[in-house]
């Protein structure tokens, strides 16, 4: 995803399927752009919609009182990993490498995968990196590259909007490939 221009760690695996003439990947990959996205292109500027915008769109999920607790913890002493012992004994004391569980997202890295645990920190990265809390729906579409003219409004519920934001194909993944499509076509 970072050679699509987008500030996510996020492995995907395609599958590309041709008629005709043979689709070289590595050929298509090397066109792609070698910059690496951070989260603060993606999320500038957005960073106070909550206390703007009542909508669910634009508002993070509500933590629980202890997890309110370890998100003030992580900006008073300016972490990114929450420390084990301030875990709950869930990922606590059992042997485990996801860092991440609990942490606060870095502004100027690209972002961990996004799921559609965005509105839990127990389930990733998801504590934004300049504010303490969650981040928004409205946030992670930004992260996956959807433009702020997509329309989410016909969708049931929160839990709803954050599997469609969090399992789509990033729009920039499919201009990359339409656009390499055209190209072939024009040549």
């Amino acid at each position: 995803m970072l050679r699509l221009g987008l500030p996510q760690r996020r492995k995907r695996h395609l599958m590309i399927a041709c008629q005709g003439e043979p689709f070289d990947i590595d050929e298509f990959i090397e066109t792609l752009p070698d910059e690496c996205a951070t989260v603060s292109t993606f999320l500038s500027g957005i960073e106070n919609e909550p206390n703007e915008r009542p909508e669910p769109f634009f508002q993070p999920s509500r933590p629980t009182p202890v997890n309110a607790a370890r998100i003030q913890y992580l900006f008073k002493h300016r972490l990114h990993d929450l420390p084990n012992e301030q875990r709950p004994p869930c990922h606590r004391d059992k042997e485990h490498a996801y860092v991440s569980m609990y942490g606060r997202m870095h502004w100027d890295k690209p972002a961990q995968t996004l799921t559609s645990g965005f509105g839990s920190m127990g389930q990733g990265r998801y504590v934004h990196p300049t504010r303490p809390r969650l981040i928004t729906p409205h946030e992670a579409a930004r992260l996956q590259g959807f433009p702020d003219y997509f329309d989410f409004t016909g969708v049931s519920s929160v839990t709803a909007l954050r599997e469609m934001i969090a399992n789509a194909v990033p729009p920039p993944l499919t201009l990359s490939f339409v656009a390499e499509f055209i190209r072939r076509k024009l040549l």
